[in-house]
């Protein structure tokens, strides 16, 4: 039997025990919630300071596989809250928003894209005086890299590394081209042309296998990233193709992932193909 009692009977009871735990926690809370919020900035510093450290080694030593591996797994961490990164770290500040701002008009301010900026205050209401996190790219431009030998797809903001994300690439036959381009186009919903039977699907047809997201390679001089990009996938499930060769030269990305490099990604970011 479980039976219900007033807490203010139990204090009737206790007034003592009551006023004793009062002060104990009173105590508690002023010696250890400052120590709880020192160990938590001193985590989130770490966190900035170990990605910045580690895009100078992979700047350093770009094949060393399990440097990527931790660079994908601190990436992945500040993406997970990246509310807490401190001002000042990675590119990220704080703004104040103002009377007649909307979410675009600051992105604008920034050199992002609405979508990112949402990304960055999930939940939050714009309203005057609102603080509104941002990434900065007035000055320090993207640039996003694929790497053939390890199938991963990296995002740098300048020397900074903001993100590491597994790929799948093209065939042998239909490899992925080497060397230099930049974005031309950024399309959320596009159709899709079968590359074989030359049928184009519409957005939202279930043989469309872009998911939702293309980010177009600009062609080059010599044509090499013509119908070059990076999209979804949705033919398979990701154990058949991520991380492996099986497209006709574009990057295929999860949909998770998509999701998120799209959103950083405006024209004219530069592109680079390596080994």
């Amino acid at each position: 039997m479980i039976v219900s009692v007033p807490l203010t009977s139990v204090l009737g009871i206790f007034p003592r025990f009551a006023l004793s735990a009062g002060r104990h926690l009173l105590v508690f809370v002023l010696l250890v919630g400052p120590t709880l919020l020192l160990a938590e900035e001193a985590e989130e510093d770490a966190l900035a300071t170990q990605l910045e450290a580690v895009s100078v080694q992979l700047r350093a030593a770009p094949n060393d596989c399990a440097l990527v591996e931790q660079a994908a797994e601190l990436c992945r961490r500040w993406w997970q809250r990246p509310s807490q990164v401190k001002d000042g770290h990675l590119g990220l500040l704080t703004y104040r928003a103002a009377r007649k701002d909307t979410w675009s008009a600051i992105a604008r301010r920034y050199g992002i894209t609405t979508d990112l900026l949402r990304q960055l205050n999930p939940g939050i209401a714009l309203h005057p005086g609102t603080r509104v996190r941002a990434l900065d790219l007035r000055s320090v431009p993207l640039s996003l890299e694929v790497r053939r030998a390890s199938f991963r797809l990296l995002i740098w903001r300048g020397p900074v590394l903001l993100g590491v994300f597994p790929v799948g690439l093209g065939t042998f036959d239909h490899p992925t081209p080497l060397g230099h381009t930049t974005v031309s186009l950024c399309a959320r919903n596009p159709d899709w042309r079968d590359p074989v039977s030359r049928r184009i699907y519409k957005a939202g047809d279930r043989r469309n296998v872009l998911g939702g997201f293309w980010i177009a390679f600009a062609p080059g001089p010599d044509n090499r990233f013509r119908g070059i990009g990076v999209h979804g996938y949705t033919a398979e499930s990701p154990d058949k193709w991520l991380e492996k060769a099986g497209s006709r030269g574009c990057v295929r990305l999860v949909q998770a992932d998509i999701s998120l490099v799209f959103s950083l990604m405006r024209p004219g970011v530069m592109v680079s193909v390596r080994d």
